[in-house]
């Protein structure tokens, strides 16, 4: 099967603030796949911020980067909502319901930047995004 990711490189090259969303009550898909895209957009020399609405596992803290580290959202909720209003571009990933995001839901709907959602489960919510993988 072919993906066609013209329109996400164009978006990456367009970003310099880029935000990564994972799930409320992340567990390892979810803590895996925000920092797996940190990495990568750190190597197109970007400093992305990397956001999960709840605290994940302890067992988990091994993943969480020196260079980029988790910002735990419950902590620090305003500071988050203006991050992802700042952002020219949000990557959301791992969640299929933008209701997942828990309190970033309005931040996300409102946020002027691309919007992009990388998922694998059934059904995701589209309407929101501008581009869905």
């Amino acid at each position: 099967m072919f993906v066609d990711t013209s329109e996400f490189e164009r978006l990456i090259k367009a970003a310099s603030k880029v935000v990564l969303i994972g799930h409320f009550n992340p567990d390892g898909d979810s803590v895996g796949s925000v920092v797996a895209a940190a990495h990568y957009f750190a190597s197109r020399g970007l400093s992305p911020v990397i956001l999960l609405p709840s605290a994940y596992p302890d067992s988990m803290e091994f993943l969480n980067p020196e260079e980029f580290p988790i910002r735990v959202v419950e902590e620090d909720v305003e500071g988050a909502r203006a991050a992802v209003a700042a952002a020219d571009l949000v990557v959301c990933l791992d969640f299929n319901r933008l209701s997942r995001s828990e309190y970033l839901e309005d931040a996300i709907l409102g946020a002027t930047g691309s919007k992009v959602l990388i998922d694998h489960h059934v059904a995701p919510e589209t309407e929101c995004f501008d581009l869905v993988f």
